[in-house]
């Protein structure tokens, strides 16, 4: 009996102690995880910000590329108008003229 409730007593001791190890080792796996998803959400959000910076400076470039296109464009077709325009007073000119000394 007494060796029975010596064996017990030890049962229970060896018991709570491995209960109080794996406590103790599954708060430190916790802590563990927890530093490493904050450090993973931080360096994700820093990936996302970079990729949203460099997604903003593009677009603008993108953007200012089309605007000089559209300004490039819109400078060829008013100097093919203004070339037109330039002939056309010529040719009105000249007839003027013709006009003026054939009379």
């Amino acid at each position: 009996r007494e060796r029975d409730a010596k064996q017990d007593t030890y049962q229970r001791e060896r018991d709570a102690k491995q209960d109080a190890y794996r406590r103790e080792r599954d708060e430190k796996q916790d802590a563990y995880r927890g530093e490493r998803d904050a450090k993973q959400d931080a360096c994700r959000r820093e990936r996302d910000e970079k990729q949203d910076a460099y997604r903003r400076e593009r677009d603008a470039r993108d953007d200012a590329h089309h605007g000089i296109m559209m300004l490039c464009n819109t400078q060829s077709v008013l100097s093919e108008k203004l070339d037109r325009n330039d002939r056309e007073i010529m040719q009105l000119r000249s007839g003027i003229f013709r006009r003026f000394f054939q009379s």
